[in-house]
């Protein structure tokens, strides 16, 4: 296949999607909603019920446990978290003794970030340009940040990424590999994320799904058709909690029910193949050049 068709588009929302003028803008409002809300902390979706971002976080985590044990050992590696948000995988690293840096464009959420993690240094600027001298990391990470970047955009964050690691440096991702409604998201297959890896000089390490999300899928796919029926859009419902319909409260409240068996399911569900998760964790290695 060409270079051409390899950094196509492969699935997910392309024409119809944000800018990154207007993705910019969504995040920023979404930390202000996040700040003013809720525990900052302990939020990945805004508006979604304490339960729902803990399974999140739960499947995340499931996903960058089989990273770390790729990466290695960090004490003392110098560590990029690309989109940082509120810093929480900045003090995962920072736990295991690597010395961490965050980018993110949200002023709010680097506050928030550099409050929970003190001792890390945190900068904002987009990933897409990072104002970092070249070969000045040894590790990558970005976890559910690249898929919300247009897919033109995805291509440049992988090269920034790989300008600024080291020879031999490792790159940690999780990113979306299933079809998701939505303006923000843009995903690819776990191959199309290969692919678009090693036009930018990355050789593949390892690969393995996660946030299968096995009870969520089926209501998902509901909701989507009940929404599409009444010309609803898929976002809908998603955003402040303030002023919710009772509807929006019910699905709340369903949602929270619906995570509580999610957890072991998840679990079990690690045997499957990576087609079948939502989300791949993989890692990859910088060439030598």
């Amino acid at each position: 296949m060409s270079a051409a068709g390899r950094n196509a588009p492969p699935i997910g929302a392309a024409d119809g999607g944000f800018t990154l003028n207007e993705l910019e803008h969504y995040w920023q409002q979404t930390h202000h909603r996040i700040a003013c809300e809720q525990d900052a902390a302990s939020a990945i979706v805004e508006a979604h019920p304490r339960l729902v971002n803990l399974f999140d976080d739960f499947a995340h985590r499931l996903g960058m446990r089989a990273n770390f044990k790729r990466i290695g050992p960090l004490q003392g590696r110098r560590v990029l978290d690309l989109g940082c948000g509120r810093g929480r995988w900045v003090k995962e690293f920072a736990r295991r003794g690597a010395k961490v840096t965050g980018v993110d464009w949200s002023e709010e959420a680097l506050a928030q970030a550099g409050r929970r993690v003190p001792g890390a240094t945190f900068l904002k600027m987009p990933i897409t340009k990072l104002e970092l001298p070249t070969r000045s990391f040894d590790v990558v990470n970005c976890v559910t940040v690249v898929q919300h970047l247009p897919h033109a955009a995805q291509a440049t964050v992988l090269a920034e990424a790989a300008r600024v690691l080291v020879p031999g440096g490792m790159l940690s991702l999780v990113e979306l590999i299933a079809v998701e409604p939505g303006p923000h998201v843009f995903p690819r297959t776990a191959a199309a994320w290969d692919a678009l890896a090693r036009i930018n000089g990355f050789v593949l390490v390892s690969v393995r799904g996660c946030s299968y999300e096995l009870v969520f899928r089926p209501y998902k796919a509901v909701m989507k058709r009940l929404r599409a029926g009444r010309g609803i859009s898929s976002t809908a419902g998603v955003g402040s909690r303030s002023g919710l319909s009772w509807k929006q409260k019910a699905n709340r409240l369903l949602m929270g029910t619906l995570a509580l068996p999610s957890f072991p399911i998840e679990l079990c569900s690690q045997a499957l193949p990576v087609g079948a998760a939502t989300h791949a964790a993989m890692v990859f290695r910088r060439g030598e050049k």
